[in-house]
This record gives C-alpha cells, sequence and structure tokens, in this order.
C-alpha cells in the first residue's frame, strides 16, 4: 500500500480513464431525483406563509407602537421629572384597543 492510499485517497477505480490532462475526475452514480414536494404541498405552504405573513406585521406593529408610547413616556418623563398617572393610564388603553383589534381583524 502506497503513502497516498493510506491517507484516505479512494481506490482507482472510481476515477474516469483514458484523461489527456493526466488529472482523475470522480464518477459517482446518477440517480433520478423525484420532487421534494407535491403542488399541493406547496400551495399550502403559500397558504401558511400568506397567514404568518400578516401575522408578523400585526405583532411589528403593534411592538413599534409600543416603542413610540414608550419612547413618549420616558421623553415626558425626562422633560418634567415625573411621571403623569393619567398619562400612563391614556397609553395603556390606548394599547389594548389597539392591540385588541389588531389580533382580532380577521386577516
Amino acid at each position: 500500500m502506497s503513502e497516498q492510499e493510506s491517507v484516505g485517497t479512494p481506490s482507482e477505480d472510481v476515477y474516469a480513464e483514458g484523461e489527456s490532462t493526466g488529472t482523475a475526475t470522480a464518477i459517482a452514480p446518477v440517480e433520478e431525483s423525484k420532487p421534494l414536494f407535491t403542488d399541493e404541498e406547496i400551495q399550502q405552504f403559500d397558504a401558511d406563509d400568506v397567514e404568518v405573513g400578516g401575522a408578523i406585521g400585526k405583532m411589528l406593529a403593534v411592538f413599534f407602537l409600543y416603542t413610540v408610547c414608550a419612547m413618549s413616556h420616558v421623553a415626558y418623563w425626562t422633560f418634567y421629572g415625573n411621571v403623569n398617572t393619567l398619562f400612563i393610564g391614556f397609553t395603556v388603553i390606548v394599547m389594548s384597543i389597539v392591540a385588541w383589534l389588531s389580533f382580532n381583524s380577521g386577516g
């Protein structure tokens, strides 16, 4: 056994013979591939993508609104030095209504 074969070189029968350039090309058996998914499964994936995309959009909208409200609270707190409980209550009510409408819109 030569040193080259002992380090993991494949045996000579897996290489194409007759190459004029002196390089070897590996030959692997080619199997016919079948589609991974049927047309019905692909249509279901598309429908699921639309549904999930809508849910992600709603979540992003609610989180953005929450961020704007939290930012306004911090700005108010920084500017006036205290937090007005009426301002917090109003924001909590508005956020609750927006979240409820967002998730119950049916879309």
